[in-house]
């Protein structure tokens, strides 16, 4: 079930970002943003393709991104607006592990697997947080497996 919920989790992520995918005018009430850049590792290791997503208290605008191979990601608002609004932010990170194929036609029934623990998937359960200031803004997160 909870993997289920992260699966879901990473698809609506993929959709912000891809959805931002153009050259969109920034919308009336939006709030200044502020880069952000994060660096995530998992056992001392840059974790590439990872999903980190930025959630504040108000819900209104969060912020996304996916890991490089050096494990940084630079956060979006909307999937398409550089950085976020100054604020606290819970910090989640997520990253599957699709099941291997049996090189067989069929498709596997093995569901995918999370290579980050499954606490820092949830707002409510992550430890990580930051705090968003205007300018630019750095932070390291370390992530431990399930």
């Amino acid at each position: 079930m909870l993997q289920k919920h992260l699966t879901i989790l990473i698809i609506i992520a993929v959709i912000l970002f891809l959805s931002g995918c153009g050259g969109a005018k920034k919308p009336d009430g939006l709030p200044d943003l502020h880069p952000c850049h994060v660096t995530v590792t998992l056992n001392g290791s840059p974790l590439d393709g990872a999903v980190v997503s930025f959630s504040g208290n108000d819900g209104r605008f969060p912020g996304n991104g996916f890991t490089d191979k050096q494990g940084i990601a630079v956060i979006r608002t909307r999937g398409q607006f550089v950085g976020v609004a100054e604020g606290t932010y819970k910090v989640t990170v997520s990253k599957m592990l699709s099941p291997l194929s049996t090189g067989k036609d069929e498709a596997s029934t093995e569901e995918p697997k999370p290579l980050v623990n499954p606490k820092y998937a949830n707002p409510t359960t992550t430890p990580l947080e930051c705090i968003v200031k205007s300018g630019n803004n750095n932070f390291e997160f370390k992530v431990e497996a399930p």
